[in-house]
């Protein structure tokens, strides 16, 4: 089993029967500026710190990969509402030497059994950000 990365006790890993790996991930990183106007001139512009990063990742979670998705997409939005902070490993390094926290997760498709209800199929996008 591969452990792709992980995030406190969130753990992406991808194995033959099991998997919990994102299918997309995206950064944002940016710095903060400052818009001074002048008369008769341009604005001047002023760098003052760099801004917060942001990474974001589509994760799809599904029972025929042995994962209970209902399961994951709580607890990563328990995790959200809590203000958990922790490092975010990725490819077995430290995203930064920051922890982060999950600003937001959006359940976007989830599927069900036809007779007993159960979450069959949930594709989730969680954002995560920079921490300090």
């Amino acid at each position: 089993m591969s452990v792709i990365g992980t995030f406190g006790p969130l753990i992406f890993r991808h194995s033959s029967r099991v998997s919990t790996s994102y299918s997309q991930l995206d950064r944002e990183s940016h710095g903060r500026w400052g818009v001074h106007d002048t008369i008769n001139a341009r604005p001047l512009t002023q760098f003052i710190a760099r801004g917060q990063r942001t990474i974001t990742m589509d994760v799809t979670f599904t029972r025929m990969r042995g994962v209970n998705p209902d399961t994951w997409r709580r607890r990563a939005e328990i995790m959200a509402v809590n203000g958990n902070h922790h490092p975010l490993i990725l490819s077995g390094r430290p995203a930064t030497n920051s922890r982060w926290y999950i600003e937001s997760v959006n359940a976007t498709d989830t599927k069900f059994a036809p007779r007993r209800g159960e979450v069959l199929w949930c594709e989730c996008q969680i954002v995560f950000k920079e921490y300090r």
